[in-house]
């Protein structure tokens, strides 16, 4: 049985120090800083597109996450070396990237990539396409749309990206094992560490890395479970909105207007809606208001702002 005194002496592991745990988190920490912002810009730039060139984007975009760690390791090794193509202009410069705590960094970006990207694709084709059209025509900029529509309605997709892509970065082993080496002090992570603890056959060392991974990524599931429950569907209930108009649609009239399936330039339908174009040319005498509308769009939703007395309930 493990004695827990011959794991912790004073609160660090005998016969060795903190520096895999605080390489780890360094590591992790900055890999989301580099996935993050790439992971959700390729994720809004692939969903766009269409066909053999979004195939090939998500071939090669989630290679990592199928090839194994060592051959990803290789290719990298080769990328950044002394020799290849990349780390021979950083060479030239006076950087050295192979075997240094940044190529630990690379390592768990490249890695945790994968899983930011898809996390955010998944989040962001969840999200009716009409709503940001809408802000659109009501004269919203494209910043604007993604910081006040499109990231509130993706969010929890997106902190369950982050918060395993942490937890793929914070494990990542055999791709920095042959990029970083396994440098205690410099480049030896936890999962490193834990290595070369069975590997002197120091169990007890062996486990106490070993809690400390399983601590760390089950806090962060944890997160990620309290940021969803907080954030959904409370405070974006757009869902709920939707239903109600869609409810009163039907019971509209539909005399004075007239929809035609007709496509539009720059406007591609989602995959479950055929092309729409709305078409509204109204002229009539109510009392002392004289109403004359003329409007043409391919958004199904439609705002309409006015100053009262101006004919929105009248129209």
């Amino acid at each position: 049985m493990i004695q827990l005194s011959s794991v912790w002496a004073w609160g660090v592991p005998r016969g060795g120090d903190w520096s895999p745990l605080w390489l780890s988190l360094r590591s992790a920490g900055l890999a989301l800083v580099l996935v993050v912002p790439l992971g959700i810009a390729c994720a809004h730039q692939v969903r766009q597109w269409q066909g053999r060139r979004r195939t090939i984007a998500d071939l090669l975009l989630l290679s990592p996450l199928v090839l194994p760690p060592t051959v990803l390791g290789f290719l990298l090794l080769q990328l950044l070396g002394r020799y290849g193509p990349l780390g021979a202009l950083l060479h030239r410069c006076g950087i050295e990237v192979v075997f240094s705590w940044p190529a630990t960094v690379i390592s768990a970006a490249v890695v945790a990539f994968p899983l930011m990207y898809r996390s955010a694709l998944a989040a962001l084709e969840q999200i009716d396409p009409a709503l940001p059209q809408v802000a659109r025509s009501l004269g919203a900029t494209e910043l604007r749309v993604l910081r006040r529509i499109t990231l509130p309605l993706a969010l929890p997709g997106l902190v369950a990206g982050i918060s395993l892509s942490f937890a793929r970065a914070l494990g990542e082993f055999g791709t920095t094992l042959m990029l970083a080496g396994n440098i205690p002090g410099r480049t030896q992570t936890m999962p490193l560490a834990l290595f070369a603890a069975v590997d002197a056959d120091r169990t007890d060392l062996a486990w106490f890395w070993t809690c400390w991974v399983l601590a760390l990524n089950g806090l962060s599931l944890l997160l990620m479970q309290r940021l969803e429950l907080q954030n959904w569907p409370h405070r974006h209930p757009l869902g709920r909105i939707h239903s109600r108009r869609h409810r009163r649609s039907r019971r509209r009239s539909h005399s004075a207007w007239h929809a035609a399936a007709l496509p539009l330039p720059g406007v591609s339908p989602a995959p479950h809606q055929q092309p729409f174009r709305l078409e509204l040319d109204i002229h009539r005498r109510l009392g002392e208001f004289d109403l004359d509308l003329r409007l043409a769009s391919g958004c199904r939703r439609i705002a309409i702002l006015g100053a009262s007395g101006a004919g929105k309930s009248q129209l």
